[in-house]
């Protein structure tokens, strides 16, 4: 496994989206905590509370998703 650590900068980034529905989101930010905890720093709380995810940034985790408790509103794909 350790030969797979890299830097946050050489983290693959081009498959991954964010397919996230801001119009759904609650305010909530179990989703913000979560990838803070996690090490990664690709969502950010706008001034109205609403969560919004930097798809450049994202690594394609999963866990903002784990934790959202509003179905449908943080979907993380492949680009295709």
């Amino acid at each position: 496994a350790l030969p797979s650590i890299v830097s946050h900068d050489e983290l693959p980034r081009e498959r991954m989206r964010d397919d996230s529905h801001e119009d759904l989101c609650i305010g909530c930010d179990p989703c913000v905590v979560a990838c803070r905890d996690g090490g990664h720093t690709a969502i950010d709380q706008l001034e109205n509370r609403i969560s919004h995810i930097d798809w450049k940034r994202c690594v394609g985790c999963g866990l903002c998703k784990f934790v959202c408790p509003v179905d449908g509103c943080i979907e993380i794909m492949e680009w295709k």
